[in-house]
């Protein structure tokens, strides 16, 4: 009897290990099968996050290319929804394995942004298989620095005798009147006819609030967003002028009768590799751009005779000079942009009087002011109105995002 009771509870242990074991087997196959099913939900969640990426991607390059656009021309906008391909190589052939995605974008007219046009652009991007997509509506304020009497991302110091008859932008405005010149002077007062808009500073060593101490603004002043400053596409210009405007491989003195025909520029545009020392009338509306300096040697202006008003624009990569051996009252007509630091007149010869019409834009430089003409004891800045309506070849304006999210 013992020993058929313990053989007995011999078999009675094998199968309850044989239960175990086969409990087990199926406990750990469920565990692995559910360590299984949650690698693959989280590749396939990290997959769905990369390719919604790649889709958000695809939107903020459609953002770049309208900003860009923008850029070329203030009154870019697309009939229809514009789509474009992104490739992951820009350069390699287009085919599916370099198909990044697509973005889609176009562009509707928007309330002012604290005084500056705006458009909103909406850009929607999808994979490389067209699914996922994403949108991004972006404010976008859009304006030629040619609608400024001057513009600047630098500081400006503005001294007596000078009349600004238009408006004005910079990052610090800094008012500087003489105050050992008498009250009510022309040499002592500062006049500005039209608005003051500063991004950071407005300053000034008298009361502007008391235009009886030297500083008249009719226009009033007001606080501006930071922009981007217009700079100057050497590789752009440099192909328009290779292909029909003028191109010098030099630095080259230009003067006399100024047109299309006699610069043999068809498209108006004459780029010049170093300085550019330019005087004469324009009877068309040309672009001249120098990859050094600019240099006005003499006056520069209009033909009168011609309607309607030709209008003519001085880039330069580096400064815009008056230099000591211009004369003593210089009439200049122009827009005049340096993208490498400032427009500024030779002290070396004090001056009479300098005649501006047309409108200024300047990068600036850290430590002094972005437009320095003072060689000349009375400037008159007067904005050419033509400028509204700008017919400059190929002139690039400001396009800046104020505000985006995701809808």
């Amino acid at each position: 009897m013992r020993q058929q009771q313990k053989y007995s509870l011999g078999i009675n242990n094998k199968g309850v290990t044989l239960l175990a074991s086969v409990v087990m087997t199926v406990f750990l196959g469920l565990m692995i099968g559910v360590a299984f099913r949650g690698m693959n939900m989280e590749m396939q969640e990290g997959a769905s996050r990369e390719v919604s990426q790649e889709s958000f991607n695809n939107a903020e390059a459609g953002l770049e290319y309208a900003i860009f656009m923008l850029r070329q021309d203030e009154t870019w906008s697309p009939a229809a929804p514009l789509s474009v391909q992104v490739l992951i190589d820009p350069l390699a052939p287009v085919v599916p394995a370099n198909i990044q995605g697509t973005y889609t974008v176009s562009v509707a007219p928007a309330l002012p942004f604290n005084g500056w046009p705006s458009v909103w652009v909406t850009s929607q991007g999808v994979d490389r298989d067209g699914k996922n997509p994403r949108t991004i509506l972006a404010q976008v304020i859009v304006q030629s620095p040619a609608k400024f009497l001057v513009s600047s991302l630098g500081d400006i110091t503005i001294r007596s005798g000078a009349n600004y008859g238009g408006d004005f932008l910079a990052r610090d405005i800094d008012f500087q009147v003489d105050t050992s010149l008498a009250l009510g002077s022309s040499q002592r007062n500062i006049n500005i006819i039209g608005k003051v808009s500063y991004m950071r500073n407005l300053l000034s060593n008298v009361n502007l609030m008391n235009p009886a101490l030297g500083v008249s603004i009719t226009g009033g002043t007001q606080s501006s967003p930071g922009v981007t400053f217009t700079g100057i596409d050497k590789t752009y210009y440099k192909l328009l002028a290779q292909t029909q405007g003028s191109y010098h491989g030099a630095s080259k003195t230009i003067s006399g009768s100024l047109d299309c025909t006699t610069l043999g520029a068809v498209n108006g545009v004459v780029f010049v590799e170093g300085d550019l020392h330019i005087s004469g009338t324009f009877a068309e509306s040309l672009t001249f751009i120098a990859t050094g300096d600019i240099y006005i040697d003499d006056d520069l202006q209009r033909d009168a005779t011609v309607i309607p008003a030709p209008q003519v624009g001085l880039l330069a990569v580096n400064n815009v000079i008056i230099p000591s051996t211009a004369p003593a009252t210089l009439d200049l007509e122009a827009f005049v942009l340096a993208d490498g630091g400032i427009f500024t007149a030779d002290k070396t010869v004090a001056k009479g009087t300098l005649n501006f019409t047309g409108a200024i834009a300047v990068r600036g430089r850290v430590g002094g002011s972005a437009i320095d003409l003072n060689a000349f004891a009375t400037r008159n800045y007067n904005y050419n109105a033509a400028f509204v309506n700008n017919t400059i070849p190929f002139l690039s304006s400001m396009a800046n995002v104020v505000g985006w999210s995701e809808i």
